[in-house]
């Protein structure tokens, strides 16, 4: 998570959606010039400036993908409701292959027929339910989201163009970084990876209220 003081937002990163790209963006309305480090890996840094959450461990007291709840106990109800709070999101079919991706990096699926993948992928999302859909903790508590605005990975530009609107910061697509990308090997359509009903169900059953709210569809 990041927090400015003087532009008073709060953004919250939830996971394979280009929250650290958006980290990095922000940043700099957030710490000081000697703090504002343009990296995946970063130690926490909380100055009169405002907040930059660690992206690596060992975590402090602030870190990414803090739970929604106590995210708002360690910054109290006055930050929290005076300040402008939004996150990132994406469709949940598309992200449960990046995430796939990403969890099994090492790996060099490069080599592998797509097949293969397929087979993998389908596997993966049965063995590790939890670890796909737990960033949901970072902005609903209690069945209530708390954010102000929700920036959509296929939307990118455009909805971070309008939080720069609503933050008075200048928007240059240009400085918006690209980290933790270039991992999916093979660009078939997500869609393709999904060789298994239970899997695709599991995802529907797991993802309502992506589904419901920004109404993605497979």
């Amino acid at each position: 998570m990041i927090l400015s003081h003087s532009k008073k937002f709060i953004f919250q990163r939830t996971k394979k959606t280009a929250g650290t790209s958006i980290e990095v963006y922000f940043q700099p309305w957030c710490t000081t010039p000697e703090h504002n480090k343009a990296t995946d890996k970063y130690n926490e840094a909380v100055t009169d400036q405002g907040i930059v959450g660690s992206r690596s461990r060992p975590y402090n007291t602030f870190y990414d993908h803090m739970p929604v709840r106590e995210l708002r106990s360690k910054l109290g109800d006055k930050i929290w409701k005076e300040y402008f709070k939004f996150c990132s999101v994406r469709n949940p079919w598309d992200k449960a292959v990046s995430r796939f991706y990403w969890e099994t990096r090492n790996v060099k699926y490069d080599s592998m027929p797509f097949t293969e993948v397929q087979r993998l992928f389908n596997l993966f999302v049965r063995r590790h339910l939890k670890i796909l859909w737990d960033d949901k903790l970072m902005y609903i508590d209690d069945g209530q989201h708390w954010m102000d605005f929700y920036v959509r990975y296929e939307n990118l530009h455009e909805d971070l163009e309008t939080v720069c609107e609503r933050l008075d910061i200048p928007w240059q697509p240009n400085r918006l970084g690209q980290f933790k990308s270039g991992i999916r090997y093979h660009n078939n359509p997500y869609q393709d990876y999904y060789t298994d009903d239970f899997v695709y169900g599991t995802v529907v059953k797991h993802s309502k209220f992506e589904i419901d709210h920004f109404g993605y569809t497979f």
